[in-house]
């Protein structure tokens, strides 16, 4: 079983502190980490080839930031090779993020009132 930190570790594990619990532990360190948060709260893997630049990417949708990001995986999927903004601040905070079978993403707002579902798709 792999530990992943939380609560005792705060990201990555370079902390005096963390070090011991995290030697300890088995912990399995982050691929990424914001600091001040960005507040993420909602995750997928993209794998499909609907929109081929996304392919073995993760999709993160922030509620702080307002941001959908990718996160471009390396082909052991172990290494962020390269991280873009979708898009940002178009829709207000961001809530939870879906990959559909058909290559779809489906992205929920969480701003209290007039919330979307926001559909992506290749043109």
């Amino acid at each position: 079983n792999r530990n992943f930190g939380w609560p005792t570790v705060n990201g990555f594990c370079n902390e005096s502190g963390e070090q011991s619990f995290c030697n300890s532990n088995n912990v399995a360190v982050p691929l990424k980490s914001w600091a001040p948060t960005l507040a993420v709260s909602g995750m997928d893997f993209y794998n499909n080839d609907a929109i081929p630049q996304w392919k073995n990417s993760l999709i993160l949708a922030t509620l702080k930031d307002q941001t959908l990001y990718q996160l471009k995986l390396s082909s052991g999927t172990d290494k962020i090779e390269e991280t873009k903004e979708i898009f940002r601040a178009n829709y207000g905070r961001l809530r939870d993020v879906c990959v559909a079978p058909d290559g779809r993403v489906f992205v929920a707002t969480s701003n209290g009132s007039n919330d979307k579902i926001i559909v992506l798709k290749k043109k």
